[in-house]
């Protein structure tokens, strides 16, 4: 007998009785077929039952074949944070996945179905969907909850260029919408000290001061002055208008 053959048999008559598929690891008996006789011929698959048969001068025999890794499991962690403060939308989503490659797209929607910014949440619920590199997704729903923080100061930005391009169009003050700043005040003086605008309740949309007097007539460009009052406390300051 040929030494290679009496080798494979040698391997055919050890297996266990009832030709089970056996796995060894990631190692899965496959199939391999060789016809008896002077030549030698085989053929071989990956991953199918195990089985024997023989036939005249063909013999099924089995060997190992290496099968691909299970897909990943995929673990996801969030949470939400905040800074050290409070702004009325400064919630951040803040995801981490464990297993089946890196984030590929995220998104995040309110509870009417609108995208929003994942770094810009205010109090509310929402979901966000995920997939990943290796073909993975997860979704889940979360709320936001109003922090027990500070509220954050007041950011002035103090350039005005009312041309329409949607950059500093408007005299903007961040954050003077929070319910701890509703009762403001805000006045703009020109370089002599005099009152060319006023309002209540400054909210940057329609009540804010966008280049115009009172009257609604353009004020020319220049350097002006600014004086925001919150519950006995002043800000105060210079801006530069560029019509």
């Amino acid at each position: 007998m040929h030494p290679f053959i009496a080798t494979l048999l040698i391997f055919f008559f050890a297996l266990p009785g009832g030709w089970s598929q056996l796995t060894l690891g990631r190692q899965v008996i496959g199939a391999s077929a060789f016809n008896g006789g002077d030549a030698l011929q085989m053929s071989t698959t990956v991953g199918e039952p195990a089985y024997r048969s023989a036939a005249g001068n063909t013999l099924v025999m089995k060997a190992g074949f290496e099968q691909a890794d299970p897909t990943p499991a995929l673990n996801v962690l969030y949470e939400v944070v905040f800074e050290d403060c409070w702004s009325g939308n400064n919630g951040s989503l803040q995801v981490l996945v464990d297993g089946c490659g890196p984030i590929t797209t995220l998104s995040v929607t309110s509870a009417t179905g609108d995208e929003v910014d994942a770094h810009a949440l205010g109090a509310g619920e929402y979901a966000f969907a995920l997939s990943t590199a290796e073909g993975c997704s997860f979704a889940s729903v979360f709320e936001v909850v109003v922090p027990g923080l500070p509220p954050c100061e007041l950011v002035i930005y103090n350039l005005v260029t009312p041309n329409g391009d949607g950059l500093n169009d408007r005299f903007v003050i961040e954050h003077i919408t929070l319910p701890e700043y509703a009762s403001n005040s805000v006045r703009i003086f020109n370089r002599w000290g005099q009152e060319v605008w006023s309002g209540e309740r400054y909210d940057n949309i329609e009540v804010v001061f966008d280049g115009r007097d009172l009257s609604g007539r353009i004020l020319p460009e220049g350097s002006y002055f600014y004086e925001v009052q919150l519950d006995g406390r002043f800000f105060t300051g210079h801006l530069t208008l560029l019509q």
